[in-house]
């Protein structure tokens, strides 16, 4: 035909026009290689995810990337600075990416694990500051407790400029069985505060949404687009989180992490001025500072002494078991699932890329386990009710003995009375856990707390304190408010309970869901942390017990039908107000004893 072609017999490109043919053709290639496919727990079709999610992620990664070289290529003090107190307090490296995910050597692993698989090593904590020399410092905040709150507050305070010590007794990974999910909410809060790169490198899967479990039915549920942007949630071995974030803390040049037990808190005139500790030789010290923040968890030995508050009541426990290699036998991959049974709901997610966490609730008396009564409830009891992929898994888990158990606490939120000491995390308020929100309220309290921290000069200035203080309460409202009483509501419904309107409140929730639109997206905006708005809240929760109500009238509304109906609502009453009231929110709501 005349046509020039190259070498490789294709048509010749004219030169002006070869940048443009390369740049369009690795655009495609770009295009090509993002799209991950995956199975659709809807229809056990395939599908693609949100292309610009993965779009995001890949900017992101390069963004870290450019970062690290221009730290590298240009140690400037600061940086060398950084640099060395990572390598003080780091022994070996805290993890690094597993070979496997790059080679099919291990087929098992890598078709289970897909993108989450990692080879974690923990890091090993060092460099704390000694008793002797922390207290003769003057800090401007004590941060007691090495918690989520406590090392994400030490952090971010620290970068605003503040001298800061954390006492923690135990610098050890924590082993919990617990705080081991991260609501979509709770990611953005992590990330606002400039952490989110602690849930890198710990083999934490990425969660996409619940699935619910009720008399032989399924109903995968989504996590909702928020701001026209897919989000998903975060799930991973509590230790391995909680080290992260401490590293973090540890790696700050005004944070000094110390090892020792709060005895007590230091006054003077009605003013907490620092705290009593004693060291691991049993030795007591004082050291003082401007402020001083308790987040030392729901069992906090220095609450009384701050707030005037309730303490935390019990309401169930949670026992627990780790189903191993069961991650890729879930009826729905990396989801939340939520199995309705009898007497009370159990919990599964993945906290890794093989590991399993199955959590049965158990109200009343907890059963004994070293007799062996808990291994046969578990076994002949809640074990038949379950999804069946998980059941072997399930059973081989009972049959090894490793069962756990720990209480799920309540506690409504009361704010510090003591002038120099402010209460934060579990030691301020709590819920039950059944909603996974507890760390949710935790990265929101301290971003909060700290912009408001962070904009007084001087912490000793307690007259500012006080009125941020006042901001906080009312900022944090919505909220805490909103996952406090989705929490309490929801397992008043899913738990078993004498009233026998309950079931059929259980069951509208479960057909609520499977309407789709605002009726399943509204209520996951809520669960997720994205949206809070607890007058939201409230509207789908009586939505629920009409949509009850109307299942109950139609098609003939016979007396006991219409007396059914009257008790639905009635129930639905009896759960919220409660809960309105403890939250101290809609003061307009009567006290209508039902």
């Amino acid at each position: 035909t005349g046509q020039r072609r190259d070498e490789s017999g294709h048509p010749a490109i004219p030169k002006m026009e070869r940048v443009t043919h390369r740049r369009r053709h690795h655009s495609h290639s770009v295009l090509r290689s993002s799209l991950v496919w995956w199975v659709d727990p809807c229809g056990g079709g395939l599908h693609l995810p949100q292309l610009h999610l993965v779009l995001q992620r890949r900017e992101n990664q390069r963004a870290s990337a450019a970062t690290t070289r221009r730290m590298c290529a240009s140690p400037s003090s600061t940086v060398h600075h950084r640099i060395q107190r990572l390598a003080q307090h780091l022994s070996p490296v805290p993890w690094r990416v597993s070979a496997a995910m790059a080679s099919s050597s291990s087929s098992s692993s890598s078709s289970s694990a897909g993108p989450h698989s990692a080879e974690y090593i923990a890091p090993q904590l060092t460099g704390l500051v000694a008793p002797s020399k922390a207290a003769k410092t003057k800090y401007d905040l004590i941060v007691v407790g090495g918690g989520p709150a406590g090392a994400a507050l030490s952090t971010v305070m620290g970068r605003k400029g503040k001298r800061v010590l954390v006492i923690e007794r135990d610098w050890a990974e924590p082993d919990r069985i617990i705080g081991e999910l991260l609501q979509p909410g709770g990611v953005q809060s992590l990330r606002n505060l400039g952490l989110d790169d602690c849930l890198e490198g710990i083999d934490a899967p990425h969660i996409l949404g619940y699935s619910i479990f009720l008399d032989g039915e399924r109903q995968p549920l989504r996590y909702p687009f928020y701001k026209n942007k897919p989000r998903e949630g975060r799930s991973f071995h509590h230790g391995r989180f909680i080290q992260q974030l401490r590293l973090r803390a540890l790696m700050e040049d005004n944070v000094d992490g110390l090892s020792a037990t709060v005895t007590g808190l230091v006054e003077e005139s009605g003013i907490v001025r620092g705290v009593r500790f004693r060291d691991q030789d049993n030795k007591s010290y004082e050291v003082y500072s401007k402020l001083t923040v308790v987040c030392d968890g729901s069992g906090s030995v220095l609450r009384k002494k701050v707030s005037d508050g309730p303490s935390p009541c019990v309401r169930s426990h949670f026992v627990a078991l780790m189903l191993e290699n069961a991650a890729d036998k879930l009826p729905y991959p990396w989801h939340g699932h939520v199995m309705l049974v009898k007497p009370s709901p159990v919990l599964a997610y993945p906290i890794s890329s093989t590991d399993v966490r199955v959590l049965v609730d158990m109200p009343g008396k907890l059963l004994s386990i070293g007799s062996g009564e808990m291994q046969e409830y578990l076994a002949n009891t809640m074990c038949p009710q379950l999804a069946e992929e998980i059941q072997p898994f399930f059973l081989d888990a009972v049959k090894s003995g490793r069962i756990r158990a720990v209480p799920n606490r309540e506690m409504p939120s009361g704010p510090s009375y003591a002038r120099g000491a402010i209460l934060l995390g579990d030691a301020f308020n709590c819920r039950h856990p059944l909603t996974g929100g507890g760390m949710t309220v935790v990265f929101s309290d301290v971003k909060l707390l700290s912009d408001m921290l962070g904009s007084i000069k001087n912490l000793d200035d307690y007259k500012k304190v006080e009125r941020g203080l006042k901001k906080f309460y009312e900022k944090r409202k919505g909220a805490s408010a909103t996952i406090n009483i989705l929490a309490g509501a929801l397992y008043s419904v899913f738990a078993a309970s004498d009233d026998p309107a309950l079931p059929f409140m259980r069951k509208a929730c479960f057909d609520y869901f499977k309407l789709g639109g605002v009726a399943r997206d509204g209520p996951l905006s809520l669960l997720s942390g994205l949206n809070p708005s607890y007058y939201k809240l409230i509207m789908h929760f009586f939505a629920v017990a009409l949509y009850g109500v109307a299942k109950q009238l139609v098609p003939i509304p016979t007396p006991s039908r219409i007396i059914r109906s009257f008790r639905i609502i009635r129930a639905a009453t009896r759960i919220v107000q409660p809960l309105i009231r403890k939250e101290k929110i809609l003061n307009w709501v009567p006290d209508i004893p039902i």
